[in-house]
């Protein structure tokens, strides 16, 4: 099998790459015809990509608790509680769902597998508040967008030990109100409208007393491809710096996103108020050594299978207790049948 196949050898390095907000249908190597992901696109070509993949929440908390503990959010109850926004202070601590400290965490489990781990975000509801700097040697709440994230990632490692790294960035460029910095804003717009995805905008389309026009909607869905560009470019130089520091051979990428963005196809704008396809079905692609290039899954997966996956990848066995499954039979061959997709929210 090809699990074994790879466990052979050196363990590679993993990276685990989360996009805010950046949905399936909005990259090249799913159809869009819009060139906002050449480089995922190409180590989609070199790797694997689960063509159906569905998040197991509408936004960032619940989706990540999902994902790094294989977990739906009813079981991790790390869900809405009233919380009002991505702030951490007082007030917010004494509403705050958490990730319990009964849990164990991919990073957990990574680290009592002899892997030195990191993880990179701007905070948010990525914070280490809600547990998930849990099992990380490093955990980085300021770490900013994907840029800084990957350099803090390499400088990082060149400072660490020669033990095999597990890292983590979930990074924020595509997250609304959307990077509006040349020439991002000006790849995929053409038409500049007088619109901003601000709370109180927000708030006037979930309650009925505004739409948006083909024109903001338009401006609006150009701003956030040529955020998803940025991203990916941002990949690109990283991939190039791990090939310079003869690292990539011996890294395995896992490029995913906790959600994905409504653009008014239901009625509905950004994320939270929407179950639909457009802001649960988000990438899976994998790149790295033991993979067949080229290939192609369409069996539907879910997010919380990435954590059992991986942790079956590198012969690493789990002390927690999953609700995913590992993916090695689907890549493998050997199963081809589609699993059954939950999706939750409290909002």
């Amino acid at each position: 099998r090809m699990g074994r196949r790879v466990r052979r050898g050196n363990r590679p390095n993993v990276v685990l790459l989360s996009m805010d907000s950046v949905g399936a249908r909005h990259l090249g190597c799913y159809g869009y015809s819009r060139r906002t992901s050449p480089h995922i696109d190409s180590l989609a070509r070199s790797g694997i990509l689960f063509e159906n993949v569905v998040s197991q929440a509408n936004w960032t908390k619940p989706s990540l608790a999902s994902m790094l503990t294989s977990l739906y959010p009813s079981v991790h109850k790390t869900d809405s509680k009233g919380e009002a926004g991505d702030r951490i202070d007082v007030r917010e601590a004494q509403k705050a769902n958490v990730l319990s400290d009964r849990l164990r965490t991919l990073a957990q489990e990574f680290k009592d597998g002899g892997y030195v781990t990191a993880g990179f975000t701007n905070g948010g509801y990525a914070h280490s508040f809600f547990g998930f700097g849990r099992g990380f040697d490093f955990y980085d709440n300021c770490a900013g967008g994907a840029k800084s994230c990957f350099y803090r990632l390499l400088r990082w490692f060149l400072r660490s030990q020669d033990a095999p790294f597990f890292a983590f960035i979930h990074c924020w460029d595509a997250h609304y109100p959307y990077l509006d910095r040349a020439p991002y804003n000006r790849m995929f717009v053409r038409r500049r409208a007088r619109v901003l995805l601000d709370a109180g905008t927000r708030s006037e389309i979930r309650r009925g007393h505004r739409t948006l026009t083909e024109d903001e909607t338009e401006f609006l869905k150009g701003l956030f491809d040529g955020s998803i560009c940025y991203i990916d470019q941002q990949l690109g130089t990283f991939v190039r710096e791990l090939e310079r520091l003869d690292l990539l051979d011996n890294t395995f990428l896992v490029i995913t996103a906790d959600h994905g963005e409504a653009f008014m196809e239901h009625g509905g704008i950004e994320h939270t108020e929407c179950m639909y396809d457009e802001v649960l079905r988000v990438p899976l692609v994998m790149h790295g050594p033991g993979l067949r290039a080229g290939q192609r899954i369409a069996a539907q997966v879910r997010s919380l299978d990435i954590m059992p996956t991986l942790l079956e990848l590198w012969g690493l066995v789990a002390k927690a207790e999953t609700q995913g499954v590992s993916l090695l039979p689907w890549i493998s061959g050997e199963r081809d049948d589609h699993l059954l997709v939950v999706s939750e929210t409290e909002r």
